[in-house]
């Protein structure tokens, strides 16, 4: 079993670049067109299907706008390092039978869920670089003030840092392009329109420099890739 210190401290992303791409295959059928959930999910799985180890399907959900598409993703594995699943669920309101997204929208959906499996990929990546070792547990002196202690507990375990820092990362690049860089050297101006991810960890851990300065550094990292 690997140590701490003989794991990585930064894991390699995999580029959204690759899921985006493989998104904008279905553009020429939903781009200002209409078209039914079925026909949009059943296109979305089946480019899916050669990633072996993604189990996809469809999750209807009151919760998600209607003429919306959202993404319910994990990893998750076993002891054995042999055993390994990764779950892609599209996410829709069951009130649509159809749906519309004109180019920025179908953008936006593209890169949800190119965020979403870039973040799965790079926790399996952290996984197996630590062969049969579980996730990073969190700093347990986090002294943050929150009401909701599983965010907390979540977003303060140091695999996920790291791969929210990658999603933060990406959404940064997109808002500032090369001005990304100066832009996190005064991060506290950063909000839910420049990075959703980053105002997230902001305000999650507004009273525990400690986690956001552990967060920071490795954004700061991505940025520089």
């Amino acid at each position: 079993m690997k140590s701490y210190k003989e794991v990585n401290e930064r894991t390699k992303p995999i580029n959204a670049s690759m899921f985006n791409l493989l998104f904008s295959k279905l553009d020429k059928q939903v781009v200002n067109k209409v078209i039914t959930i079925k026909k949009l999910t059943t296109g979305i799985i089946k480019l899916l299907k050669q990633f072996q180890i993604i189990e996809v399907g469809v999750l209807p959900s009151l919760d998600v706008d209607t003429n919306t598409l959202n993404v319910s993703a994990g990893y998750v594995h076993d002891e054995e390092p042999e055993y390994q699943e990764m779950y892609f669920y599209i996410a829709y309101n069951p009130k649509d039978k159809f749906i519309i997204f004109d180019k920025a929208k179908w953008e936006y959906t593209k890169q949800l869920f190119s965020s979403a499996l870039v973040h799965e990929f790079l926790h399996q990546s952290q996984y197996i670089a630590r062969s049969d070792k579980d996730q990073r547990t969190r700093d347990n002196r986090s002294q943050a003030k929150i009401k909701d202690k599983q965010s907390i507990d979540y977003l303060s375990n140091p695999d996920e840092i790291e791969a929210f820092a990658v999603n933060a990362a990406a959404e940064l690049k997109q808002f500032y392009g090369d001005k990304a860089l100066a832009a996190i050297r005064n991060y506290k101006k950063i909000g839910l329109k420049q990075s959703p991810v980053f105002d997230s960890y902001l305000i999650t851990f507004k009273d525990d420099s400690r986690v956001l300065k552990k967060f920071v550094k490795a954004v700061t990292f991505y940025l520089k890739k």
